[in-house]
């Protein structure tokens, strides 16, 4: 009987782990350390981080990064060695799935194969292997089961065989019997090792390694830089207002809160904190990408097909690749990209290659620091931390101001905020040198807490209106007036009436101050696009929405505020059409120029005198059918009784002065209508040319 297997050990000679680096030795064992030593976090959600240190001879370090970071890294990782040193290459892990990394080495690890299978891949390969007190060595031919038969017999107990070619001999080795296997071929030991390695990796999916050589003769300074994505920098403030005590100054003190969620300590380095929107993205760099190509037939079998019309060269947009090579011949039939590829190579079947000219060398991080060591970056501002240390995984609080201000306490009231009371405020003003980011306020008076503010961007020497509370000492009635009218100035165009009309609004604040002291108060009143203010003080500040007036309110008394704002509009009336009671109107309005009156009084006679003269014919047009009408009763009547009766010749002497009637009155009805036509071409032309201001 066997006894039960021993343990089992595969020798391996260390090989590199990384991708291309087999035919570049390395001076040291031990990784360089280049800790962070610069960090520029920026609010738009980036930071830039450097780091700097030492390296010897032929050198590299590795970097562990999040999944989600790699593409940022490719996008803007920079190097620098310095000191007659140069960068080498930058190796990180594929993005492709850890079974097919697997899968692309010699040994293929991607299953938890027992002893046995894994052996058997190694198939042809040259081994060691220490049975006993005996070494053997020799290619491995094949693996096979075998089994005993232990017992009564009834117990059948599988084991695994090596069958190893050495020299002329076959000899058959049971596993079991191994002590150890060692493989003679180094390329398969470091295949093993990278596998080994992407095994050991692959427990943290979100952890990504990459290794960055460093070239060169003894020991240089190098620096790395690069940027990713960061929790954005905030802050927030303390105000503390100026006591009674004369002196007293309000103090403005000011923290950022940074955030360092990666895996590394920063220890004593130089932090900034800059404010901004730097235009920043992410692309897909880390991501394989495969291009379709055509499948081009071999031209032995060129013969085989007919020819065509136009046969030969690239065919330009009449005559596609795709018709040419028909659309079957395309990978995955991608026949969009292989159009444009078409395009591509006939626009450049004709043009002649020429060398590009070398890009110069490009030292990013030298301007990077320039930059940092200044406090305005072109549209940026930065504050500088420096020795600055937080341990991974924490967060901090920065001083970052901690100085005297100016903030003159007001009452700020505004009706759609606080119908019936202002608010406590203050008017804050900016005299640091520092550009102040927006975040909240805490406001502290008289020792205690008396509310919060938010304030916006404050760069210096500009000023914010802050509110942090009601005041209850004070209140304020609102009454808004928006409905008088009047017309302020006219003018006549060839017969155009042109009107111009003043809109008025009254807004009046009864403003009561019952406190003992004597407070400012700032009123913000709407802004009304294209409104003028009227007999009311000019604002002291304008916003894109309201108007600020200050004024002082007396301790103990009662006072009113009016804001009176106007806006002209104008309108064309043509004076023909208009009727005589609305010329009128604007003959006798005073603030139309006295020119203008006049000359719309005439207007107003002529047209009076047409109206007049139509109003005659109308009532000559109504007599004359009023006889018409009788006429035609009293025909009907004769018709009626008899010819010799005197009845009859009473009818027709009645019915012989109607006629005389009708025609006196068509005679006064053609000279009326004569009449009319002089007195409306007078009108015309009297309105046609009329040009008055």
């Amino acid at each position: 009987m066997r006894r039960p297997s021993t343990a089992f050990t595969v020798a391996l000679a260390c090989a590199s782990a990384l991708y291309g680096q087999t035919t570049q030795p390395v001076a040291s064992t031990q990784e360089a350390d280049v800790p962070i030593k610069t960090i520029k976090l920026f609010s738009s959600g980036v930071g830039y981080f450097e780091r700097a240190g030492m390296v010897n001879g032929e050198d590299h370090t590795t970097l562990k990064f999040k999944t989600e970071q790699i593409n940022d890294i490719l996008k803007s990782l920079v190097l620098q060695d310095q000191d007659g040193g140069s960068p080498g290459v930058i190796t990180y892990p594929s993005q492709d799935p850890i079974a097919k990394t697997l899968a692309g080495f010699s040994v293929n690890l991607s299953n938890n194969s027992s002893l046995l299978d894994l052996l058997t891949q190694l198939r042809g390969s040259q081994l060691t292997v220490t049975s006993g007190p005996e070494q053997i060595t020799g290619t491995l031919l094949s693996t096979e089961t075998k089994q005993h038969i232990i017992g009564d017999g009834k117990t059948i107990v599988p084991y695994g065989v090596l069958n190893v070619l050495s020299g002329t001999e076959i000899r058959a080795i049971p596993l079991d019997e191994v002590r150890d296997v060692k493989l003679d071929d180094p390329q398969l030991q470091s295949d093993l090792t990278r596998a080994l390695s992407t095994l050991a990796s692959a427990r943290d999916q979100n952890q990504k390694s990459v290794e960055i050589a460093f070239h060169g003769n003894g020991q240089r300074h190098v620096r790395i830089g690069y940027v990713v994505e960061s929790p954005v920098w905030k802050t927030s403030y303390r105000l503390v207002l100026a006591g009674d005590q004369k002196g007293d100054q309000p103090h403005l003190q000011g923290w950022a809160m940074v955030d360092n969620p990666t895996d590394s300590d920063w220890n004593d380095v130089q932090l900034s904190l800059i404010s901004g929107r730097p235009i920043s993205f992410v692309e897909n760099l880390y991501s394989p990408i495969y291009l379709a190509r055509p499948v081009v037939q071999p031209n032995m079998y060129a013969g085989l097909q007919p020819p065509g019309a136009d046969q030969g060269g690239i065919g330009g947009e009449g005559q596609s690749v795709a018709t040419e090579l028909g659309t079957d011949r395309y990978v995955g039939g991608r026949l969009q990209m292989a159009k444009a590829m078409n395009r591509e190579m006939s626009a450049n079947a004709m043009a002649t290659p020429t060398a590009a000219p070398a890009a110069p060398p490009m030292d990013a991080l030298s301007s990077v620091i320039t930059m940092a060591s200044t406090a305005k970056l072109g549209e940026l501002f930065s504050y500088s931390i420096p020795n600055v240390t937080l341990r991974r995984h924490e967060s901090a609080m920065l001083p970052i101001v901690t100085e005297a201000v100016e903030a003159p306490r007001v009452s700020v009231y505004n009706h759609d905020v606080q119908a019936v009371h202002p608010l406590n405020g203050v008017r804050l003003k900016n005299t640091t040198d520092k550009h102040l980011l927006e975040g909240p306020i805490t406001v502290f008076d008289k020792g205690s807490y008396a509310g919060d503010a938010q304030v916006d961007n404050l760069p210096p020497g500009q000023s914010r209106l802050l509110s942090f509370g009601i005041d209850l000492k004070m209140s304020v009635n609102s009454d808004h007036e928006d409905n008088e009218q009047s017309v302020v100035s006219g003018t006549i165009s060839k017969g155009t009436l042109l009107i111009t009309q003043r809109n008025i609004s009254t807004h009046e604040f009864k403003i009561d101050n019952r406190s003992n002291d004597l407070k400012t108060l700032v009123i913000e009143d709407p802004v009304r696009g294209g409104w003028k203010f009227i007999d009311t003080p000019k604002p002291v500040e304008t916003t894109e929405t309201v108007n600020r007036f200050q004024i002082d309110a007396p301790a103990q008394q009662s006072i009113t505020f009016t804001v009176k704002q106007g806006i002209d509009t104008s309108q064309q009336l043509e004076i023909l059409p208009m009727d005589g009671p609305a010329l009128t109107v604007y003959a006798t309005t005073g603030t139309i120029s006295k020119s203008v009156r006049d000359a719309l009084a005439k207007a107003v006679d002529l047209k009076a005198a047409v109206v007049s003269t139509q109003h005659q014919i109308d009532e000559t047009n109504a007599k004359i059918k009023s006889i018409d009408d009788e006429q035609k009763r009293i025909r009907a009547n004769m018709q009626a009784v008899d010819k010799q009766s005197d009845y009859y010749n009473r009818l027709m002497k009645k019915l012989n002065d109607q006629e005389s009637q009708i025609e006196k009155l068509q005679g006064q009805l053609t000279d009326l209508r004569q009449t009319l036509d002089k007195q409306t071409a007078a009108l015309n032309d009297y309105v046609a040319d009329l040009n008055v201001e």
